[in-house]
């Protein structure tokens, strides 16, 4: 047999077609991770409510009264101007939302992966995952109690680190942040028009 029976048969491949499928490709990859983001905040939303609704009862029977707004919130309701209004709203249901998987879910999450790795631990293994996880989630929960609402008001905390953990498995199932992003942004979006 000689060297040139031994080559594969000569297929054409045309470049720009091969381009415009990985665009393609792509897209679809980033239209199935907003589709996945909208899905899971929604369905975060339906069981962050429904486990608002017992924690709330819970704790009323021992009659412990907590506000359950976050203070951004009480800003909105407060505020007459409508321009103003409109920008809270846009801060609270988009800004926010992707400045907070900004820091959280790449800043921070990428800073504890490296911590991690210089002290010598795997940063994949699921110990330091879950490390990571319930650090992040539980700084990320922390960071929405405020004076006004009180800094003990439990069902936020609760919910907000719980959040965290989602948002954090969504970001470390597809690889970025733009999952997270889309269910923090109709998680806050659905908390708005309810």
């Amino acid at each position: 047999m000689s060297l040139i029976t031994s080559l594969p048969p000569y297929t054409h491949v045309d470049l720009e077609a091969q381009r415009l499928n990985d665009e393609q490709n792509e897209q679809y990859t980033l239209i199935s991770k907003i589709a996945l983001g909208v899905f899971v905040g929604i369905v975060k939303f339906s069981g962050i409510a429904l486990l608002e609704v017992i924690i709330t009862q819970i704790l009323s029977g021992f009659g412990i009264e907590l506000t359950e707004t976050q203070a951004c919130m009480q800003i909105l309701e407060d505020c007459e101007d409508p321009l103003m209004q409109k920008l809270i709203i846009a801060e609270i249901c988009l800004i926010g939302p992707i400045i907070e998987e900004i820091i959280f879910r790449s800043g921070i999450d990428n800073g504890f992966q490296f911590s991690q790795y210089l002290m010598g631990y795997d940063p994949d293994s699921t110990t330091q995952k879950t490390i990571r996880f319930a650090t992040a989630s539980l700084i990320f929960g922390a960071l929405h109690l405020t004076p006004e609402q009180g800094y003990l008001n439990i069902p936020i905390f609760i919910f907000t680190t719980l959040a965290g953990v989602v948002y954090h498995y969504l970001k470390e199932e597809t690889g970025d942040i733009i999952a997270p992003s889309a269910a923090h942004i109709t998680n806050n979006t659905l908390v708005m028009i309810t």
